[in-house]
């Protein structure tokens, strides 16, 4: 199945439901049969129109859109011409009544909306008819710490228990409803292509005692056993689509974007790169699982992963904090690309976390097979910027006093925002210390 960079997709009544981000709306397929359910109508903000869809969920109550650049959520009755706003559209911000960049979107039977409110380092959920959210998971800014989520990019509701995918973190989270803070039940041990790591989680889902998980830039996705109190256990960890490195053939994937089981237990993938969704049958996916870990060994599927390079010193050229992208250079004058989504930053409550142009840094370079050279576990060593300061309007805040360069790392890229941003970078001079090299190949 073809789609117009799907960025989502779901199973519901005998259709297969996609979101066709760059179009603005959601497609449903029926056997032959295609047909426009929400949006088509042009990028906007009317009650017909979607600006940049991401995410959806599919019931008997009515297709839920995550409705991105409108920070909101829409839900269509089936077969309406116009949606409701049921979360945000009340302006980009952090007050409980509204959104900051929200991607994901889970809808409970008694039709409770819980939405990812990703630049908020959030999860809060709408009951039906409510005029603000309230808070469920994160909240307390942008870290790394059990109660703080980094650039959240999904939520499944299981029960009681609410699944995050936490990308800034490369972890899946678990929130027990009520609770304070979540516990780690996959990933966590730092961004890799190890079956037990993950590098960008985006889209997950769970089914018939499985977590699946969208590992982007690993280009797989990996499926996490659950036992009995939720948690996934890391020694069953397995790819089941793709981990044969970014690309289209047979094995390949380019930048999963989402997860979804259908009632056959057939897994669909939403490959945004390759402008597809894959549908894996429950034998394929077995299939997958014995070839990886065959082609792998024990514990390894780091073959198509980043290779790391230590302790290289430099400084960030570039920053645009609107839309959290920048670069660094080493002292060949390669540039490495920097992300908001890894930037460990708790003075961040609001917004995303930003260098300064000309800060001085320190970061592991990773090599990856679709960004070429890119930055990871950046930090900045506490000299603050040399030079040059990203100017107010470039902050998601405006005041300065969120913002601190010290103490801080971060990583490069995340898919969301790539496809709407064009650098033009300064030559800097930088300074390189390396303590171990993996790869002396130059992507």
């Amino acid at each position: 199945m073809l789609g117009q960079s799907p960025a989502s997709v779901f199973w519901h009544d005998g259709a297969t439901y996609v979101v066709e981000s760059a179009g603005n709306r959601v497609v449903r397929l029926r056997g032959s049969g295609r047909e426009v359910v929400a949006g088509g109508n042009g990028k906007g903000s009317h009650a017909n129109q979607l600006d940049r869809p991401w995410r959806i969920f599919v019931s008997k109550l009515g297709l839920y859109v995550v409705d991105r650049n409108n920070a909101r959520v829409q839900r269509w009755l089936h077969g309406a011409d116009a949606g409701e706003t049921v979360a945000g559209g009340q302006g980009q911000g952090h007050g409980l009544h509204q959104l900051d960049q929200p991607v994901g979107v889970f809808v409970s039977p008694v039709g409770d909306v819980y939405v990812v409110d990703r630049a908020n380092h959030r999860v809060v959920c709408w009951p039906p008819g409510a005029a603000e959210g309230r808070l469920v998971a994160g909240g307390r800014g942008f870290g790394s710490r059990s109660e703080q989520l980094a650039c959240p990019a999904a939520v499944v509701l299981d029960g009681d228990a609410l699944y995050v995918s936490d990308e800034g973190n490369d972890r899946v989270q678990c929130w027990v409803l009520g609770a304070q803070s979540g516990v780690t039940v996959a990933g966590g041990r730092g961004p890799g292509g190890r079956p037990d790591q993950f590098y960008h989680p985006l889209g997950i889902c769970v089914a018939a005692g499985h977590l699946f998980v969208a590992d982007s830039l690993n280009y797989r996705v990996q499926r996490w056993p659950l036992d009995g109190d939720g948690a996934a256990r890391a020694a069953g960890a397995v790819t089941v689509a793709g981990g044969l490195g970014l690309g289209s053939g047979a094995g390949q994937l380019g930048q999963p974007m989402s997860v979804h089981v259908d009632e056959l237990g057939r897994l669909l993938v939403a490959d945004m790169d390759n402008g597809r969704v894959q549908a894996y049958p429950l034998e394929e996916q077995e299939r997958v699982a014995r070839e990886t870990s065959a082609a792998s060994g024990v514990a390894d599927l780091a073959a198509h992963a980043p290779v790391d390079q230590e302790r290289i010193c430099g400084h960030c050229v570039e920053y645009r904090a609107n839309s959290g992208f920048g670069f660094v250079l080493d002292d060949t004058g390669r540039r490495l690309f920097a992300h908001h989504s890894d930037i460990a930053a708790s003075e961040v409550r609001f917004g995303y976390p930003k260098l300064l142009k000309g800060e001085q840094v320190e970061f592991q370079a990773r090599r990856d097979e679709k960004w070429g050279w890119r930055c990871s576990a950046i930090t900045a060593p506490g000299g603050g910027p040399t030079g040059g300061a990203t100017s107010a309007s470039e902050s998601p805040q405006a005041d300065s006093k969120e913002h601190h360069p010290h103490s801080r790392r971060c990583c490069c890229c995340c898919f969301f925002c790539f496809c709407c941003c064009c650098w033009f970078v300064d030559v800097g001079v930088v300074h390189q210390e390396r303590r171990r090299t993996h790869d002396s190949k130059d992507g």
